[in-house]
């Protein structure tokens, strides 16, 4: 697990690992309906920790974008590139602040502060959030790639801003045509998983804007 602010604001934890509970949890019976009952309960909250069980590169929850479709603030503690996922100024990163203490110390300052609390919603004129389903959209999109002949020629390679600028090499696991050979190398050996808060101020794919 990872340290929850606890020490420093209030935090209420819902599901297996806290003592609250709604709705129920997302699987491929849900057919992705919505947790009604959950998110009016999220939406009396002014955050959602959106927090990663192992900080992996490429992987977000889903929690975190089912958050975005909520007037809540998500507070996200992952390895994916979220500058390149979500709208901007859409969310705080816990991993732009060097403590937990630190970033309840700003969580306060935003919630004592209708301007700045409201900027974190000002995206959502110009953005929708398609959450499609968890797992039945995924083996929906994989089933139709692989019967679609044009999924045989070599892939349109997006690559991160962070990869374009040189700052970091070709994601681990993937060639030179941006295939992954080797899928469970890739997500579960060579994501560069970590459970700490190690302080990640100074890394550029981990921002937050306080302006």
């Amino acid at each position: 697990m990872y340290p929850f602010p606890c020490r420093h604001i209030s935090v209420d934890v819902y599901g297996k690992c806290g003592s609250k509970k709604c709705g129920h949890s997302l699987s491929f019976r849900s057919e992705g309906r919505l947790q009604t009952e959950c998110n009016t309960l999220i939406e009396g909250y002014m955050f959602y920790l959106a927090f990663e069980n192992a900080i992996c590169q490429d992987y977000i929850t889903e929690k975190f974008y089912q958050a975005l479709t909520l007037d809540v603030i998500p507070v996200v503690l992952g390895g994916g590139d979220y500058l390149n996922e979500a709208p901007p100024h859409s969310y705080i990163d816990a991993l732009a602040f060097p403590s937990p203490k630190k970033l309840a110390e700003y969580l306060k300052r935003v919630a004592e502060n209708r301007e700045a609390y409201n900027r974190y919603f000002a995206w959502k004129p110009y953005y929708t959030v398609e959450l499609g389903h968890p797992f039945l959209q995924l083996v929906c999109d994989l089933c139709a790639k692989l019967h679609d002949p044009a999924s045989l020629a070599l892939p349109n390679v997006t690559r991160s801003a962070r990869e374009r600028a040189g700052v970091v090499g070709v994601a681990r696991g993937r060639d030179g045509n941006g295939s992954y050979p080797d899928i469970a190398g890739w997500f579960s050996i060579a994501t560069g998983c970590r459970r700490r808060w190690n302080d990640s101020s100074n890394d550029p794919a981990h921002r937050h804007t306080s302006s």
